[in-house]
């Protein structure tokens, strides 16, 4: 088989099992945020990472039109999951999860982790960490600046990824790149 061939081969295994992990995730999140679409993102955005944000914040890391971001927030707020509060200027307004939302955040994590288990249990423990630096290497390319960054990480655990004690591949990629420039 030439090279070509496993290329072609490879390129369409990495995308069929993209799309099968992507379609696990996304169904147990949105079951456990009983909400579809963004609004599992929404939350564990604003919990994780986008305290405090904007609207334009949330619209911008979710890929959300600004109406759309409204009618998410809409929605997330009528479940009392998130509160809209007047920001320092008073002209826009910052969204803070409320105990509820900050629940539901940790659930959809939670039900991430183990959706994400049960896909890597066919890997041995050795293929699992040889996955898990391959992975590492893949972000890294992926995470082009601080958008894309939160864009890659709209789900992610920032405990179980390392951000906060230096070992994200994304941050340390995006940083990397910061002092380059």
């Amino acid at each position: 088989m030439s090279h070509a061939n496993n290329s072609g081969k490879l390129v369409n295994q990495v995308g069929a099992v993209s799309l099968a992990i992507a379609d696990r995730i996304r169904d147990s999140t949105e079951a456990a945020a009983r909400h579809s679409s963004a609004g599992p993102a929404a939350l564990v955005c604003l919990n994780e990472f986008l305290h405090e944000a904007g609207l334009s914040d949330l619209h911008k890391v979710l890929d959300l039109t600004p109406s759309g971001a409204v009618r998410l927030v809409d929605r997330l707020e009528a479940d009392g999951l998130l509160e809209r509060r007047p920001a320092a200027d008073g002209r826009a307004v910052r969204l803070t999860l409320t105990a509820r939302g900050k629940a539901a955040a940790r659930s959809i994590l939670a039900e991430r982790q183990a959706t994400l288990e049960r896909v890597l249990e066919h890997l041995t423990p050795e293929e699992q960490e040889l996955l898990g630096h391959l992975s590492a290497k893949l972000l890294a390319g992926l995470a082009r600046d601080r958008a894309t960054a939160r864009q890659l990480c709209r789900l992610c655990d920032t405990e179980a990824c390392g951000h906060h004690t230096g070992s994200c591949p994304v941050t340390n990629a995006v940083n990397e790149r910061a002092r380059e420039s």
